[in-house]
């Protein structure tokens, strides 16, 4: 099996890209949809993430929307990342989760190619 990671910053046609490969019949998923799925309550990585957090995080100071939400965990949770800080709690979880779903589509066909798009 091939293992493919396509990666570029936002615009770049990583999404045109991974469609024309799917299309060619390769195995396609994105890491952040993996991240999000992860990230549902009741998951593992979100109660991991969740008992991280400290008192701060948990103190409102604008309306908490979902956008506002994302934001201040991921602020919280990965502190400094844009500047190449702190790795995110949930990357190990990712990529187990993006081995495990690749050693699946070796197991049924070893000839695949799997591609995983990330930013």
């Amino acid at each position: 099996m091939l293992k493919v990671g396509l990666t570029g910053a936002i615009g770049t046609g990583k999404s045109s890209v991974a469609k024309m490969l799917a299309a060619l019949g390769a195995h396609v998923t994105e890491a952040d949809s993996i991240a999000r799925a992860l990230l549902q309550p009741g998951q593992k990585v979100y109660e991991d993430v969740v008992s991280s957090l400290d008192a701060r995080f948990w103190q409102v100071t604008e309306p908490l929307t979902a956008k506002a939400g994302r934001r201040r965990l991921r602020d919280t949770a990965a502190p400094g990342r844009a500047s190449g800080g702190a790795e995110p709690l949930g990357s190990p979880a990712v990529g187990r989760a993006q081995e495990q779903w690749m050693a699946g589509i070796g197991r049924a066909d070893g000839d695949a190619i799997a591609v995983v798009e990330a930013a």
